[in-house]
């Protein structure tokens, strides 16, 4: 089992414990937070008891003053990049036999690791790492006539009837972010950031292939914010907002290989690129030292070199070229755990 595997159903079973978990006291209501603190762990309530009992009553919570919050989600999404362009292409009839955005259909897993040391009234220091299960198809494809496409500068020498197309793509995440409190509903967000995305984009079949790959290190700043936008009964609906501009370290790598040979090609840039982080999402209390999480994510990348663009750039045979740069935006849902000490 993959390392993004064992973090799945460790999750699985942290969200199942925090199911389990309810409070002894009667059910309490909220009162603002103090200044300097954050919603997610630091919401504390004025040990009253609401006179709205029958409506607001189907979980409990307690006063909090935790020191650190332990951020466990599991997601699932799926991959939109910025565009399908031709791929296979019939060379007798011109018919474009399959393109780009054929090849990748499914949403995919993955995990997202946070830990917050919470400061009150001060900054609170936040680690989180996102990592989702590679995104991959393969695509056979099958002509009367022999099928051609455009590789780094040239065409298939002596094309086949049937090739195979495989194309797989990997992202994950690393964040450190510092928190502060601007009131009651809402705290700014600064910090630096990292993503990898590595992509691979292979045409072959039985007399030879066609290999590219891209590995995209992003590293940058990244400001935003957290809103809590209103309660229901105890549970609370949030927002969290993040954008940056980010130097991208670009690898690209193409090899044509076939029977009589192999011809190969290394580049790299350095671009800039952006991203954008969506976040909304509800907690769910279970007690005095847990939150049920669930909600959508959604993360926008800007500038990034994807496997299958690069071949009209760049030339195996001159070798030279500059990168396509294009986007890819991954969103989808999530459910998770906080828990609190």
């Amino acid at each position: 089992m993959s390392i993004l595997g064992r973090l799945r159903c460790t999750a699985w079973l942290a969200i199942f414990a925090a199911t389990q978990i309810t409070a002894a006291e009667p059910t309490k209501h909220w009162s603002d937070p103090t200044p300097g603190s954050t919603f997610n762990a630091n919401d504390l309530y004025d040990g009253q008891t609401p006179s709205n009992l029958d409506t607001c009553n189907s979980s409990v919570w307690q006063t909090r003053s935790p020191k650190v919050q332990f951020t466990f989600d599991l997601l699932v999404m799926d991959r939109a990049s910025g565009g399908s362009s031709p791929l296979l292409i019939d060379s007798v009839t011109g018919q474009v036999l399959l393109s780009t955005g054929d090849i990748i259909e499914d949403a995919e897993p993955g995990v997202r690791l946070g830990l917050i040391f919470l400061e009150e009234g001060g900054t609170d220091v936040e680690f989180n790492y996102l990592g989702l299960d590679t995104f991959e198809g393969v695509k056979t494809t099958s002509s009367s006539n022999p099928i051609t496409f455009p590789f780094f500068g040239g065409i298939p020498g002596n094309p086949r009837r049937s090739y195979t197309v495989e194309y797989a793509s990997e992202i994950n995440s690393g964040v450190f972010n510092l928190r502060h409190a601007l009131g009651p509903q809402v705290s700014w967000i600064a910090g630096l950031r990292f993503i990898e995305l590595r992509e691979k984009f292979d045409i072959y079949s039985s007399q030879g292939g066609f290999f590219s790959h891209t590995d995209n290190d992003l590293y940058g700043f990244q400001l935003g914010g957290d809103v809590q936008l209103f309660r229901i009964c105890e549970s609370l609906v949030f927002s969290t907002m993040k954008a940056g501009v980010y130097y991208n370290r670009a690898d690209v790598t193409a090899t044509a290989a076939t029977n009589s040979g192999a011809i190969s090609l290394m580049a790299d840039e350095d671009v800039a690129a952006f991203t954008g982080d969506l976040t909304v999402g509800m907690l769910i209390p279970r007690g005095p030292s847990a939150d049920l999480r669930l909600g959508y994510q959604g993360l926008f990348l800007d500038g990034v070199g994807l496997a299958p663009d690069q071949s009209a750039n760049y030339s195996l045979f001159t070798s030279s070229g500059s990168l396509d740069q294009s986007s890819v935006f991954y969103h989808g849902g999530f459910l998770g755990v906080d828990f609190f000490w």
